[in-house]
């Protein structure tokens, strides 16, 4: 296209050069007089009416010049949208190595766990925010234990199971509104009070942003999600359906407030309480949540009700300090349906060289979640536990973490149960 326009640029100045003027040789000078006859007959009337000027050259070459500027105008226009759609969908890589020591006894027997673990973590995903996003991840862990991805050394040098953590596609048909499908990252909790950090939730999400029609200050999140937990089997399978409003309000430049909504609706998770593995692998929920006289049914169904509240003060900005409470009851159990998890975050792991400390309590009864999915350190529903932990962040991509738990069960006495956690993790 360049080089067309060159060329018709040098075209158009060859043909308006000026025409040399000659002087008129002797002779043919005009009788005096003619002028005045040339004038009077250009004051005549045109001897023909309306007839059609026929375009000159010049006025051919400079249309052809405006439709290759328009043609140009597009092209630009659509290579344009090409770089935009080219740039969505450019892959960005991300993922962690981790390694860590786990030891849980309760010193009145032999230990219950005492070993190394590992975790990998490896992510595809859309490098730049547009209206077509993608995600695919692989991580370690078996694939009937979705609270879980950290696994141990295999034995033997035996080989470690890696399975599809997420994939899904996201769409933004107009700014504040997504609708992503799939199996993509947790929405929903805000701790691990709902289900573990490792468990990601499949089936279809609709976010809506409503943040234009707020304050500067203020900030609102709508996500409703229809979700599948088992669709393997002759047992209709099991569903949920769950929704949860956010909030966020910058009260002050040194306090943020935060605080949450949400109420999920399990459907026929009975489905998930006697797996039957010849149709294909899905957790057992019978793991602490109670069982009818029978001993093979639910005793409850889980319409899980989810308030969450946060206070991230900043008075001292290089000593931040975070408060949260998260509380959880399930509407369709009379009794045993509550749990509750308070934290203390005092620090930060913002820049290398920060160190954060946590206080957690918890409290679950035995049908407040589903067992299944419950944070694996805990082990499932029925517990009572106080954990402390200390994070430091040594470089950019690189962190060590302390965990010391101790777990009571609400139903039965004993002597509580202790766990230690030693873990190094780098990212990439």
């Amino acid at each position: 296209m360049t080089h067309i326009r060159r060329f018709t640029a040098a075209l158009t100045a060859a043909l308006l050069l000026p025409l040399p003027v000659f002087a008129s040789p002797a002779g043919n000078v005009p009788a005096a007089g003619a002028s005045d006859t040339v004038a009077q007959a250009s004051d005549a009337p045109a001897v023909v009416a309306n007839a059609e000027v026929p375009l000159s050259m010049a006025d051919r070459l400079q249309e052809l010049q405006d439709f290759s500027d328009r043609h140009d105008s597009e092209l630009d226009r659509q290579g344009s949208l090409l770089q935009q759609l080219d740039r969505a969908l450019a892959p960005s890589f991300n993922g962690s190595l981790g390694v860590r020591y786990q030891f849980a006894s309760t010193f009145a027997a032999p230990a219950i766990a005492n070993l190394p673990q590992t975790r990998l973590r490896l992510g595809i995903q859309s490098r730049q925010p547009g209206p077509f996003r993608y995600e695919v991840r692989l991580v370690t862990g078996a694939t009937d234990l979705p609270n879980q991805s950290w696994v141990p050394f295999g034995a033997f040098w035996g080989k470690t199971p890696i399975a599809l953590d997420r994939y899904n596609l996201s769409w933004r048909p107009v700014q504040p509104f997504t609708l992503t499908a799939g199996k993509f990252s947790d929405p929903f909790a805000n701790s691990e009070l709902l289900w573990d950090n490792d468990v990601q939730p499949q089936g279809l999400l609709q976010s809506l942003s409503l943040d234009q029609w707020l304050p500067a200050s203020m900030k609102a999140n709508v996500d409703v999600g229809e979700l599948v937990m088992a669709a393997n089997g002759s047992d209709s399978g099991a569903y949920a359906i769950g929704g949860k409003l956010s909030l966020s309000q910058q009260a002050t430049p040194w306090l943020k407030l935060d605080g949450s909504v949400g109420y999920y609706d399990f459907i026929n998770a009975q489905a998930m309480a006697t797996p039957n593995l010849s149709l294909g692998a899905r957790p057992t929920l019978a793991l602490r949540n109670r069982l009818d006289a029978s001993g093979t049914r639910l005793l409850n169904d889980f319409n899980l009700l989810n308030v969450f509240a946060r206070a991230s003060i900043d008075v001292f900005p290089d000593v931040p300090l975070r408060l949260t409470a998260d509380h959880v009851i399930n509407m369709a159990s009379p009794d045993q349906n509550r749990g509750l998890r308070l934290g203390a975050f005092i620090g930060s792991v913002k820049d290398p060289g920060g160190v954060m400390g946590v206080y957690r309590f918890k409290y679950l009864e035995s049908d407040s979640t589903i067992s299944a999915f419950a944070e694996d350190i805990i082990g499932g529903t029925d517990v009572v536990a106080h954990e402390v932990s200390v994070t430091g962040r040594l470089l950019p991509r690189t962190f060590v973490e302390g965990t010391v738990q101790m777990l009571n069960r609400l139903s039965t006495a004993g002597a509580p149960l202790w766990h230690f956690r030693l873990a190094f993790l780098q990212e990439f």
